[in-house]
């Protein structure tokens, strides 16, 4: 493999590269919005569950 065989070896490499680091870079709305949602969902309900909790104590009495 002589000179320029092993540079279009690197612009190769180099072009793969950047495609893969934009593929990994751009990630779809919807997964973005679904990570979100149950995210939030599991922060709000442990959070439902303590009120809840706290509230129950004076019903029971």
């Amino acid at each position: 493999m002589g000179l320029v065989g092993a540079m279009g070896a690197a612009v190769l490499g180099l072009a793969l590269h950047r495609a893969a680091y934009a593929a990994v870079r751009v990630v779809p709305l919807p997964m973005v919005a679904t990570a979100w949602y149950v995210l939030l969902t599991t922060v709000l309900s442990v959070l439902q569950h303590y009120v809840e909790r706290h509230f129950s104590k004076g019903a029971t009495r």
